[in-house]
């Protein structure tokens, strides 16, 4: 399940909130994406350092665009939209969209935000499948 990969990427490896969430749904859906990808989010994590928007919603809608777009979201003008949907069913799940909202709700101190990163992990997933994104199978992953 994609919480459990992304709970691993957050307690094992150390990633942050939006790297977790960027390479969990990478390797559940076969996107390809590795270490190096997830240094772009490496800034967005803790609400980009500030308690702004929330890094695990950062991480998931990168992570939409390497799903949905063929080159880049203007030459896909229905992406905004999809965006726009994934922001409400985020915001519905966790209770708001900024870190500063959502880290009071589930942080742990000695387990940071695990409890979120998972909802929104669960959140993204759902999203997913009511659209149609496929998961990468188990054959496909062991190529």
């Amino acid at each position: 399940m994609l919480k459990d990969t992304a709970k691993r990427y957050c307690k094992e490896l150390g990633c942050n909130c939006a790297e977790s969430t960027l390479l969990a749904v990478s390797d559940e859906y076969g996107l390809g994406l590795g270490p190096e990808d997830a240094k772009l989010m490496g800034g967005f994590g803790g609400g980009l350092g500030s308690g702004l928007t929330c890094g695990a919603l950062c991480g998931a809608v990168a992570a939409l665009g390497k799903m949905h777009l063929e080159t880049v979201a203007h030459a896909a003008p229905e992406f905004r939209g999809l965006c726009a949907e994934y922001v409400a069913a985020f915001r519905e799940a966790m209770g708001g969209t900024e870190c500063s909202v959502i880290k009071p709700l589930y942080f742990v101190p000695g387990k940071g935000c695990i409890a979120a990163i998972q909802k929104a992990a669960d959140t993204f997933e759902a999203f997913a499948d009511a659209h149609g994104y496929p998961k990468e199978s188990e054959e496909e992953a062991g190529k």
